[in-house]
């Protein structure tokens, strides 16, 4: 970025308006130590020479005055050159982003350990036909991808995956969750990493890049190169996501000072706090952080919690994680809501 200083510059421009208004002022006072000697003709003269005097001090005052707004001007074209357009490219997945999608996933809150980070990025960047990378120049800033458990049964880091969030539930709740993955279903695992700043237009065409990925992958004419099992494999009945939310400072929480304000107004407060506990999410974690709130991760996911099949939240480094199972023909009408939903930022 340039560095500009205008106010170095304005305070140049006072400087020489100030000098010459030394100069004009000791000019005039010569003039006046002459004028005690000389008659009124002389008087008339030096009247005549002050208002000339004055009106070139004025002069030269404005056209400092328009150097200050000039240097304000160059300024402000500084601050607007400072402003980039930055280009995004939604890349197809190829085996050269190993490394890029190995440490996006290496920064996730899964164990990395047993999650066999390498393993599983390397199944990621091979698994072409299902998946993309978002880029700007030639930094990948994300990426999304659907893994299907039954195509990749003896994969190592999809077997953790599992048995972790299995683990996490409670016996009956267990059953429910493991009663998708008996063989009768195939459940794809939905990858989708990306920075929490990513421009919203783009959140439509990354879901909407995904799904042409899962039309290309199940059509027989357009991957010849894939066998009938495998295509059969990319055909995915329900899509398994982790929904994450994270707290944020509830800046309407109540404080005592208010508190003590509005006792008169107790019915309707309770009515608003009824109201607002409505609009709470997962609102059994509301005790333990009465000033915090829980915020959506990215935004698009109340989307999906709305179509799940089944669903069941656990916390986790100080963060919520929502184990989220929709059907894959949910999946494709909850795109089309995405483009509804950001179709004002595009």
């Amino acid at each position: 970025s340039a560095n500009c200083s205008p106010s170095k510059k304005a305070k140049h421009n006072h400087d020489e308006a100030e000098e010459k208004n030394s100069q004009l002022q000791q000019f005039v006072d010569d003039g006046d130590d002459q004028d005690d000697d000389d008659d009124d003709d002389d008087d008339d003269d030096n009247t005549e020479r002050n208002a000339e005097e004055e009106e070139e001090e004025d002069s030269d005052l404005n056209d400092d005055d328009a150097a200050d707004d000039d240097d304000l001007l160059r300024f402000d074209d500084v601050v607007n050159a400072e402003i980039q357009q930055v280009e995004f490219e939604l890349q197809d997945m190829h085996e050269a982003y190993y490394h890029e999608v190995k440490d996006i996933l290496g920064a996730t809150d899964w164990d990395q350990k047993k999650l066999h980070v390498d393993l599983l990025a390397d199944t990621v960047v091979k698994q072409e036909e299902i998946g993309g990378v978002l880029c700007v120049d030639q930094s990948v800033l994300g990426f999304i991808t659907l893994l299907s458990f039954k195509k990749y049964a003896e994969h190592l880091s999809l077997a953790h995956i599992h048995r972790f969030l299995s683990n996490k539930l409670k016996v009956k709740t267990q059953k429910v969750f493991d009663h998708f993955f008996n063989g009768a279903f195939n459940v794809g695992l939905l990858l989708h990493e990306r920075p929490l700043n990513t421009p919203l237009q783009l959140i439509p065409l990354i879901y909407e890049s995904l799904r042409q990925d899962i039309a290309y992958a199940t059509d027989k004419q357009r991957v010849s190169h894939l066998s009938d099992a495998e295509i059969a494999l990319n055909k995915m009945d329900f899509v398994l996501l982790i929904v994450r939310y994270r707290w944020n400072p509830n800046v309407t929480a109540p404080t005592k000072k208010n508190k003590n304000k509005n006792k008169k107004g107790k019915k309707q407060k309770a009515d608003q706090e009824e109201h607002a506990f409505e609009d709470i999410l997962l609102p059994h974690y509301k005790n333990d952080r009465t000033k915090m709130k829980l915020v959506y991760e990215h935004m698009e996911h109340q989307l999906f919690v709305d179509q799940a099949e089944f669903q069941c939240d656990f916390e986790r480094f100080d963060k919520v994680w929502n184990i989220v199972l929709i059907k894959m023909n949910h999946f494709h009408r909850i795109v089309q809501r995405i483009h509804d939903m950001f179709g004002s930022a595009m």
